[in-house]
């Protein structure tokens, strides 16, 4: 009896368990093949290399740094940096193990939606559907994305995790249950902004809007909320007065470069008019987010409570998200993603409504239901089938940008070659993707160095450089030998010109 037991509970475990392998089969290539073949970006991405690399290589956990100086640009707190420390600790340190902490994030994301739509009752295709929207949409896995080594995947994930626990904490009557889920909302509300500083709060009004509408002060005392939210309160402020101790001087540059100056200035002088947010995310999101509006809007015609009050709550969030986005004077392409699994879910969710609708108006059984609604995922097998070419081919938005990477390629080639002696990176412009290279070089044992001033440089030198500026002072300066010419140079000074 006890055996035929085990075997029942077998069964159903593995029934459980398939939707999560489903989607771990139909996102391991989008998310991971590939990951690292190619180099660190310029920007974000690289200046985050040089924070994480320094961290690790210095063992000061708390303070990143910058060639070696406390860190005034990037005022984001260390989690990711953290994370990317522990992958270079477990795959060693290149480009992979750099962007692995982001597509796992990706990953959980994944799972998470499906665990939460099973969580709330909503079906396993609704929440597939939703996977399915984010794994087609260029810019979720391109650029500044989960494929990058930038904070947007680890800051996806805590979003959508605070957002699934605040909404199982507004439906559980029991009063133990919600505050489990309100304490998770909490734990991860915190981590979004040691991932990336204000953004993690940013649907924090849109749950104080929904606390009032479900008048959850009439279950739960508003003293109780309030206790558990200064907890969160606490850990945040911890870290940036612990960071403001040893580090003197870095609230005031979080308040310029990541509160007051985003907000009310253009910091870096990359703002967009707000009207281009919409073709952003229409290109983000490969066209799909066109129908969102029209599946929302009949969904809420159609849909029983539960699901229209799910569908409320998730657009509730969008709107105070891409509202608060709207407000800060600088803009910029990646400001907008992290609302777009809120818009897959949307689409996911009221797509299989409007399906399962019609099928019960032609008097279809619920087996008959479930097998024919498999079809919305027919749309979306074409552009699937191009995630996964872009993936295996390695045909991301960076290659349009071989040329410019040609010569950081060719350093980070140089890291398992024979170590060179008197070397130097010439440069007169800021080039962190450079740079990253340069410092793994130099502790491989390479007598390579950077330098931006031309009086540094001697006979003795090879110089790598690909500045067409540079060359030209180069060219003015020494009499010249050619090793290679094309999208880099690499030349050695036979002698220093009379007029220099």
């Amino acid at each position: 009896m006890s055996g035929l037991r085990d075997k029942r509970n077998l069964v159903s475990s593995v029934k459980l368990s398939v939707p999560y392998f489903v989607v771990l089969v139909v996102a391991f290539i989008p998310l991971f093949v590939n990951l690292g073949a190619y180099p660190v970006q310029l920007w974000d991405e690289s200046r985050i290399a040089i924070n994480t690399y320094e961290m690790m290589r210095s063992g000061n956990y708390l303070i990143t740094t910058f060639e070696g100086a406390s860190e005034t640009w990037n005022m984001k707190p260390p989690f990711l940096n953290w994370c990317q420390i522990l992958s270079f600790k477990t795959f060693g340190v290149n480009e992979f193990a750099f962007r692995f902490p982001s597509a796992l994030a990706g990953l959980i994301l994944f799972l998470w939606i499906v665990k939460m739509f099973r969580n709330i009752g909503f079906s396993f295709l609704a929440g597939f559907v939703s996977v399915m929207l984010l794994i087609v949409s260029p810019g979720f896995l391109g650029f500044h994305a989960v494929r990058s080594g930038d904070y947007e995947g680890l800051l996806f994930l805590f979003l959508i995790l605070q957002f699934g626990h605040f909404y199982l904490y507004l439906r559980e009557p029991d009063t133990k249950k919600a505050f489990r889920h309100l304490y998770l909302m909490l734990v991860f509300l915190v981590l979004a902004v040691l991932t990336k500083s204000a953004n993690g709060l940013f649907f924090l009004p849109a749950f104080g809007i929904w606390w009032v509408i479900e008048k959850k002060w009439k279950d739960h005392s508003v003293l109780k909320v309030i206790s558990r939210g200064l907890l969160g309160i606490i850990a945040i402020l911890s870290f940036y007065f612990l960071r403001e101790i040893y580090d003197p001087g870095y609230i005031k540059n979080v308040w310029v470069n990541e509160l007051g100056g985003r907000l009310s200035g253009s910091i870096d002088q990359d703002g967009f008019p707000n009207r281009f947010y919409w073709e952003l995310y229409v290109r983000q999101t490969g066209g799909w987010i066109y129908a969102t509006g029209f599946l929302f809007i009949t969904a809420m015609f159609l849909g029983k409570k539960n699901e229209r009050r799910f569908l409320l709550f998730s657009f509730t969030c969008a709107f105070i998200y891409y509202s608060i986005i709207h407000v800060s004077k600088t803009n910029t392409i990646w400001y907008n993603l992290a609302i777009i699994p809120v818009f897959a879910m949307i689409s996911g969710i009221s797509a299989e409504i409007i399906f399962t609708r019609i099928l019960l108006t032609v008097n279809f059984t619920k087996s008959k239901i479930k097998a024919f609604s498999w079809f919305l995922i027919a749309p979306l097998l074409i552009p699937y089938g191009k995630t996964l070419q872009n993936s295996i081919e390695q045909t991301r938005e960076v290659d349009k940008h071989e040329q410019f990477y040609a010569v950081t390629n060719f350093l980070r080639d140089q890291i398992t070659a024979p170590p060179v002696k008197h070397w130097r990176f010439y440069s007169t412009e800021y080039c962190a993707h450079n740079w990253w290279y340069l410092k793994r070089l130099q502790d491989r044992g390479h007598d390579i160095r950077y330098t931006y001033n031309i009086d540094s440089l001697s006979v003795m030198d090879t110089i790598v450089c690909y500045e067409q500026k540079a060359i030209e002072y180069l060219d003015t300066a020494f009499v010249l030998d050619t090793l290679y010419f094309g999208d880099y140079q690499i030349v050695v000074p036979i002698s220093e010109k009379a007029s220099r």
